[in-house]
């Protein structure tokens, strides 16, 4: 995989999110990748994932393609092989066009310092390159700095930065970034057919262009839509608005990052009464 100038949007997925449409997400969430969770910690018959499967299965069907990251609590170079042989066997039989990567975020890890902690994510990365799987360590800046020899492993395996900011972080060999979850200063905190709240990233590696779904066409201002919601609202950011009908309208302001983005006002003699804010699912572009 080489790296990339423009970022392709995806999203991480695991046991906490339920109830998806996959589809839903590609289409109107734009995404584009995704990374699923397929376990934790040592134990094959216990630790993985209870929707690997499913968010798997999901997403191929909609044609995103996927990745795989394995949430480590190993404290030595023996746990560290013995979750990588757990992961392999969870995954067995998966084909991923992303890297597969090491979680690495557990405080009683840390505390065996810096060089342990990156011999135990070398030691997962190396079992995953040994099975002819890219690789690749997930942590936060501060691990990064204080826990992680970040500069070897970006020698020999890709990096995913979890940086809920504004400033993309500069590291050698980095794939990924994780800008938001809970706390998003990008784009809202949801994402179409995913959920309210999930962690979002940037992807700066190629993808094979088989099986990158086509992006849906981006609204702008002055465009013409069929709107298909009952409910308008006051401003962006609203929790209750009145009922209105559907039918023709055209966007008239843009409000990136609020719950109801978009403000539409209806098409006289079309039979809509919108004229207010609403969101991104409740209108469908004109050709």
């Amino acid at each position: 995989m080489t790296a990339k100038n423009e970022p392709v949007f995806g999203v991480d997925v695991s046991t906490w999110q339920t109830g998806c449409d996959y589809k839903r997400a590609a289409s109107e969430g734009g995404v584009r990748f995704a990374m699923i969770r397929a376990g934790f910690g040592k134990n094959a018959a216990t630790q993985k994932d209870n929707m690997f499967d499913t968010h798997y299965a999901g997403f191929k069907a909609a044609g995103v393609p996927v990745g795989a990251y394995h949430y480590s609590y190993a404290k030595s170079v023996s746990d560290a092989v013995k979750e990588a042989e757990a992961f392999l066997g969870w995954t067995a039989g998966r084909e991923f066009e992303l890297p597969c990567f090491i979680d690495m975020e557990e405080p009683a890890t840390a505390r065996l310092g810096k060089k342990a902690c990156t011999e135990i994510a070398l030691a997962w990365c190396g079992r995953m390159s040994e099975a002819g799987m890219s690789a690749g360590v997930y942590a936060n800046p501060n691990w990064f700095r204080l826990y992680l020899d970040v500069d070897a492993i970006a020698e020999k395996y890709y990096i995913w930065c979890a940086s809920w900011g504004m400033r993309k972080p500069s590291y050698e060999n980095m794939a990924l970034w994780q800008f938001g979850g809970e706390t998003n200063l990008l784009r809202r905190r949801s994402v179409e057919g995913i959920g309210e709240v999930v962690d979002q990233n940037y992807l700066y590696l190629d993808l094979p262009e088989d099986s990158v779904p086509v992006p849906a066409k981006e609204p702008k201002v002055g465009d013409v839509v069929n709107f298909t919601g009952n409910v308008h609202y006051a401003h962006a950011n609203a929790a209750r608005g009145p009922k209105c009908l559907p039918g023709p309208a055209k966007i008239t302001q843009i409000a990136k990052g609020y719950r109801y983005p978009y403000h539409l006002v209806y098409i006289s003699g079309g039979g809509s009464t919108v004229y207010g804010w609403v969101g991104e699912g409740s209108f469908e572009l004109k050709d």
